[in-house]
């Protein structure tokens, strides 16, 4: 093998080393948006369930208030 020869053949290898290089690189930043992607879809489920909650928790205070604590309707008719 000459001089020539084997300088192309490690060019070759860089060249196959450098796009795989850059495919794992690209694999990895994909990775992180989708770590990204479910970080944020988990924190807006978690967003809706409180207000759920929080709404659930404001309309049961409402009735009790508007019913009396024992459930029952007061009548103030005169």
């Amino acid at each position: 093998m000459d001089a020539t020869s084997s300088a192309n053949n490690a060019k070759t290898q860089l060249v196959q080393y450098q796009q795989q290089l850059a495919k794992d690189l690209a694999a990895k930043a994909t990775a992180k948006v989708i770590a990204a992607d479910r970080a944020a879809v988990t924190k807006a489920e978690r967003a809706v369930q409180e207000a759920e909650h929080s709404t659930v928790a404001t309309t049961s205070a409402s009735r009790t208030a508007a019913t009396g604590s024992m459930g029952t309707t007061v009548d103030v008719t005169v």
